[in-house]
This record gives structure tokens, sequence and C-alpha cells, in this order.
């Protein structure tokens, strides 16, 4: 698998108060330059590499699977330095994220992963290139009905339409296109603890 890096409850704590963009960034910070930078934090060198072992997220016990719901930040808003802003959204709508880790997907788990879009969307080859191009951020999510709540917060996958449809959503308000929409999240309901369960693996947690 690729590379994971863990972010430890430091994130999660310091995002769940206050001033979330500016406490993520700080947390990030102190993680070193590379996923700083990446995250929203001021410049540095492109050639910094990311290594944090010692850092572990904790995954509470899987409940049922509609309770539970995985999604993961896409490349480019890492790229664009946006996803402090992700996470404000995500905790100022009320849900309650119970893990967080960074990681980079190869080829061949992003091709797993997202293997049940294979041949129902015409842009799947490319969403899998997009996804392997950078450090995504993987969030896990728990609460009743979890995966329909935050589905509907996401918006429709055309961000076009996510933009008339749902202009409040994270789609509408910082995809680019149908590939990069700003957040994969989990489809049906049966899939939340599937999903979290496969990260769980890819990052031997």
């Amino acid at each position: 698998a690729g590379n994971a890096v863990a972010i430890d409850a430091t994130v999660i704590e310091a995002a769940s108060n206050g001033d979330v963009a500016a406490r993520w960034a700080k947390a990030m910070e102190s993680h070193g330059d590379g996923v700083y930078t990446a995250c929203g934090g001021q410049d540095s060198h492109e050639d910094t590499k990311f290594a944090f072992d010692s850092c572990r997220s904790t995954f509470s016990t899987t409940p049922a699977s509609s309770d539970v719901t995985a999604c993961l930040v896409k490349p480019h808003v890492l790229i664009s330095k946006q996803a402090g802003d992700v996470l404000s959204e995500i905790l100022a709508s009320g849900f309650n994220i119970t893990a967080m880790e960074m990681v980079h997907l190869d080829r061949s788990t992003a091709t797993n992963f997202f293997s049940v879009y294979q041949g129902v969307l015409t842009e799947y080859a490319d969403m899998v290139a997009h996804m392997i191009e950078n450090y995504s951020i993987f969030i896990r999510l728990e609460a009743p009905n979890v995966v329909a709540d935050f589905r509907e917060f996401c918006g429709p996958n055309d961000t076009e339409l996510a933009k008339v449809l749902r202009p409040k959503s994270l789609r509408a308000l910082f995809g680019e296109s149908r590939v990069r929409n700003a957040v994969h999240c989990t489809d049906l309901p049966e899939d939340g603890g599937l999903e979290c369960e496969y990260f769980q693996y890819l990052l031997g947690v």
C-alpha cells in the first residue's frame, strides 16, 4: 500500500474547539513542515518528507454500518491548502469526527477502493489518477444515520450541479470538477463500516 501518515488525537481535539482553521494549521505545524504546508500552513521546501511513524489515531469499535461513514478529502484540496476550511465546515455542521489519518494511496489501493465505480463513472480512470497524485485525508465520522446525512452534506458528485442544487455543500464550495470534487464519501449505508475498516487495515490500526 501507499505510505500512510497518522495524525494523533491532538489534531481532532484542536479542531473541535474555537478557531478551527487556525488550530488545524497549528496542529499540523507541530507534526512537521510537509504536512503543515499541505494542509494550509505557510510555504516550506518542496522536498520536505512526511515521516511521523510515532503518531497513531485511535479508532473506536465499529458500530452499525449506517452509523459510521468514511470521508476522503481529495489531493487537490490539500494542494490548494483548503483542508483546514473543509474540516471547519464539517465540524461547524455538527458532525462527529472519531478518527483522522493522512494517507498517500498507490495505484493498486486506489483502484481497489474505487473499483465499484469502474464501468459506472466515465471519469473512473481520471479519478484514480487524481487520488494517487498526492496525499489525502481519511476522516471517520459516527452518528445515527450519518451515511445519508453526510452524503447530503457533501452534495452531488458534479460540482456544477452541486452549486445549483446545494450551494453550501462541500463539493459546491471546494470542488473544481467531477474528478476534483473535494471529497469522497460513503454512498450506501451498508458500506460505511466496510470503507472505514478498509482504511484501518490499510493504515495498520
